[in-house]
């Protein structure tokens, strides 16, 4: 008799990288697979700052625990970097964690209780969707149109908040639409989510990735309680390190019970990686001298991807605004397009994400990174719309 697992992950997912199985498939049949569904830029031409690499190696070397905070070093670097942006805060609000991902799980976990909800853009990314299951809570999509060029309408946002609602979270630039948030509609969420006491959470993976000016995060609007996640994984070129971190703006405090309640399950998985931590102490700045060259390219590679959907009537997108990601719809669908996303992998080796998997509101569309070298996007998107006008 099988032991049966918890029921609370029968619907925990994560379609970027549980797509991989069948192209592995393909490889394994000795098939070239063009990958297109993580984000990682070292998988193709980029490369990390030298000095981030040099001081991720002399961090290796003591080798024995840091503080589950962080080290007092990291956090003060990162609250430095964190004011330059407009964030109001000190070292002592600042939780260094193992990527965002872990400081999203961390958080959502000290603030939903099994019933409640968060409330996410949809689409988002899966672990937006997936994390709060794991404590028996739910997430709750306020919608966002590619008619509108994917930004969040407050109004929706308001109709969407109950007695179950805990928390609220902002993506600016977004994944998987690319989409950033006009300061006027960030302005107004931020407000209502003060006004209805949830807890604001604001992802700024990618805001260094944005292509014109810096959008401003909503840890800079106002005076409210606000949580920013953030970390090198995306701008500073280093995903597999998994350096996060969070920081509270919390001038009332107002959020000194949630913090705490983070700081015992961070007792629990003892401290972060050490070396990272000594990378960030000691490169982290506002205004780093490689990101000037890493936008233009991403920019480059994001107008090549835009300009070839406009050349089609079978697909159809909005321009991405910042990050790694052009989220396309398929116009004229017929069938799931997950099965769409499966039939491109096997007829043309390009792999892809159905936008189902980023939730309800991605439904009917794909991501895919434009991180690759030109020559490389202009032989893939051959083989998309090829692929798109056959169907």
């Amino acid at each position: 008799m099988p032991y049966e697992p918890a029921e609370r992950f029968d619907q925990v997912s994560y379609a970027i990288r549980d797509v991989l199985g069948p192209a592995r498939e393909l490889e394994a049949q000795g098939h070239d697979v063009l990958k297109l569904n993580i984000g990682d830029p070292c998988a193709f031409d980029f490369e990390p700052p030298t000095k981030l690499l040099e001081a991720h190696r002399q961090g290796a070397r003591p080798a024995g625990y840091s503080p589950s905070q962080g080290s007092r070093s990291a956090r003060e670097a990162i609250a430095r970097y964190e004011r330059s942006r407009g964030v109001d805060v000190g070292a002592e609000d600042v939780v260094v964690t193992t990527g965002t991902s872990e400081a999203l799980g961390l958080l959502l976990a000290s603030v939903l209780d099994p019933g409640e909800e968060v409330l996410i853009p949809g689409p988002a990314y899966p672990p937006y969707v997936s994390l709060p299951l794991i404590t028996s809570a739910q997430s709750r999509a306020y919608p966002c149109r590619m008619e509108d060029g994917w930004a969040p309408d407050p109004d929706a946002i308001r109709e969407r908040i109950d007695e179950d609602t805990q928390a609220l979270v902002v993506i600016s630039p977004n994944n998987p639409t690319g989409a950033t948030i006009p300061e006027d509609v960030l302005e107004e969420i931020c407000e209502i989510a003060w006004e209805h006491e949830l807890l604001l959470i604001t992802d700024d993976i990618y805001w260094e990735l944005s292509f014109g000016q810096r959008p401003t995060t909503a840890g800079a609007i106002g005076q409210g309680p606000v949580v920013v996640l953030d970390g090198l994984s995306k701008s500073w070129l280093v995903p597999g390190w998994r350096a996060g971190w969070m920081a509270f703006r919390d001038p009332d405090d107002e959020l000194a019970g949630i913090k705490e309640t983070v700081m015992k399950q961070a007792r629990l998985r003892l401290c972060s990686p050490a070396p990272m931590q000594a990378a960030i102490a000691n490169t982290l700045t506002p205004n780093a001298d490689h990101l000037d060259d890493v936008r233009r390219r991403l920019r480059r590679r994001a107008e090549t991807v835009y300009e070839r959907v406009q050349s089609t009537q079978a697909l159809s997108m909005a321009k991405p605004e910042g990050a790694f990601y052009a989220f396309v719809r398929i116009d004229d669908l017929e069938g799931s397009d997950k099965d769409w996303v499966l039939d491109l992998l096997e007829e043309e080796q390009v792999l892809t994400v159905h936008g189902s998997g980023f939730g309800d509101a991605g439904t009917g569309h794909f991501r895919m990174v434009y991180l690759p070298p030109v020559d490389v996007l202009e032989d893939a998107m051959d083989r998309i719309v090829r692929f798109a006008e056959s169907r």
